[in-house]
């Protein structure tokens, strides 16, 4: 077939994205498989030799290389070909041996498993100390809560026939990133700072005569399901601008503008806050606020401050607080709720006349408002000194797209 030499850019553009697009994927672990816990006898005819034979599996790859090692025993065996899936072992005693299998993908990432063998040689029960039996649980699958800041838990346990079980020690064996073990000397632990993908955790117990047994546990961690919420309404009801000059409070809850301002009206002080809230009725209880954005617009014809800029002044910097009070919309600056300082978003100060704030990260004071309840936000400057001001758009402006938003991520 011939191709025409406008095609072959674009078949090497494809190929480029293919390749990317595979180069984004999270690579996942080997599956290894070392065999099963045995028994096996020795005798004259089998020598001290022992055969390993185990296997490993890799879902998105090609197992590239494979080594085994000894944990724990009577004695150091011998592993002859190390780097083989299936070995031979010799130089074995009577005992319990624990031998593990790590295997390498194509792209690094490691898996590992472990496999308890006991050894009976010449008929001869096994002597001496027996390493701990531990359990470091079943292989499983979480559903993240949060992309941020989850914890899963790990339950092991440990027993010693012929002892006591003294200590423990959880460490991480690969995984996409580096979680936290929060206890790792105990049989159970939490584990923090864990993101999509597969981890292998392992467990070693020690007993009292200093023996140990190990092993590993698969933990697979599923992306949450993300939900995005966009608000941007029309005409919100819960929206008011806080106004007062001299005697008179002008709060205005259709005015097309609301502000953090402070200035003068014939000659007397006036001072402008805004309030609004947003509904988050439609977000479920049990969700969890991966992230919360706010954006205000600069009103390009201002009816207050000096009617020409939205933002003037040497010191216009401002704060959105949460608010944490019931209100309604017949609010005046006279009763107006109350709004606290935790969380609260410092905006600095500018000299452009006009700037929109785009985007502030309001996380926080969502998640507080999930907590505490929805009262709205409250824009304020940070000193209302005379002749500064921060002008927005209120969702009654004519131009529906400089209406204030507010973008939520969550989980449930």
């Amino acid at each position: 077939m011939k191709i025409t030499r406008g095609i072959v850019p674009l078949l090497l553009i494809s190929l480029f994205f293919v390749a990317c697009q595979k180069d984004g994927l999270d690579n996942k672990p080997p599956v290894v498989n070392p065999g099963k816990d045995t028994t096996v006898t020795l005798n004259a005819t089998t020598g001290n030799n022992l055969r390993l034979t185990g296997s490993a599996t890799d879902a998105d790859g090609t197992v590239v290389s494979y080594l085994w090692s000894q944990v724990s025993g009577p004695n150091r065996a011998n592993i002859e070909t190390p780097g083989a899936a299936g070995t031979n072992v010799n130089g074995l005693i009577s005992g319990v041996y624990v031998f593990q299998l790590m295997a390498t993908d194509d792209d690094g990432a490691v898996g590992s498993k472990t496999i308890s063998v006991t050894v009976i040689q010449n008929n001869q029960t096994p002597s001496g100390n027996k390493p701990p039996v531990v359990n470091a649980g079943n292989d499983t699958t979480y559903a993240l809560k949060s992309s941020l800041n989850d914890t899963i838990t790990l339950k092991g346990s440990a027993t010693d026939s012929d002892g006591v079980v003294l200590s423990y020690v959880w460490s991480q064996v690969s995984g996409p990133g580096s979680a936290k073990i929060l206890y790792p000397g105990s049989a159970t632990t939490k584990v923090t700072n864990v993101t999509a993908g597969v981890y292998v955790f392992q467990l070693l117990a020690t007993d009292d005569k200093g023996a140990t047994g190990v092993k590993t546990v698969t933990v697979t961690l599923q992306a949450p399901v993300i939900v995005n919420l966009n608000l941007q309404p029309n005409q919100n009801p819960m929206e008011v601008d806080l106004a007062i000059w001299g005697n008179l409070d002008a709060s205005d809850k259709n005015a097309p503008e609301f502000a953090a301002a402070a200035w003068t009206h014939n000659t007397d002080p006036a001072y402008f806050r805004g309030i609004l809230r947003f509904d988050l009725g439609s977000i479920p209880t049990t969700a969890t606020i991966v992230s919360a954005k706010l954006s205000l617009y600069s009103t390009p014809l201002p009816i207050n401050g000096n009617q020409v800029d939205a933002n003037f002044g040497t010191n216009n910097s401002m704060y959105i607080q949460r608010v944490s009070t019931s209100w309604t919309p017949t609010v005046t600056w006279q009763n107006q709720p109350s709004s606290v300082t935790a969380s609260q978003v410092s905006v600095p100060s500018t000299t452009q006349s006009r700037l929109d704030l785009i985007d502030l990260d309001v996380t926080n004071l969502v998640r507080d408002m999930q907590q505490f309840g929805n009262f709205g936000f409250m824009i304020k400057l940070q000193n209302e000194v005379i002749y500064n001001s921060r002008i927005f758009c209120s969702s009654k402006h004519s131009d529906a797209s400089r209406h204030p938003k507010l973008i939520i991520q969550y989980s449930n």
